[in-house]
């Protein structure tokens, strides 16, 4: 379930992939989410990407907005089917201007 903060309206959706880009470097660290145990798709954590044509018409959910989080998705939007991007931010990082496939 996801809401567009801009529009307060609601929507179900599904994805292949959840990133976790919660800015821990060197040692990978999952916050605490009530009910992703009931997800059984992919879960990574940024520390483990490797390479973008993994996602390669994926659909995903980007879990942050700092420098890991928008380098990976820079990366992989060239690939995947659609990014939507979940983040805390005021306004959304200007860099997602140019990738059409890159909600928030």
């Amino acid at each position: 379930l996801t809401l567009d903060l801009q529009s307060n309206s609601y929507t179900t959706e599904q994805f292949d992939y959840i990133f976790i880009c919660n800015g821990r470097y060197a040692t990978p660290s999952y916050p605490h989410t009530a009910g992703i145990d009931l997800y059984k798709g992919h879960k990574i954590h940024s520390h483990v990407f490797r390479t973008a044509e993994t996602f390669k018409d994926a659909t995903v959910l980007m879990v942050g907005a700092g420098r890991s989080g928008m380098d990976i998705t820079h990366h992989i939007y060239p690939y995947a089917k659609r990014i939507y991007l979940s983040h805390h931010l005021q306004q959304k990082p200007p860099i997602t201007d140019f990738m059409p496939n890159v909600v928030q």
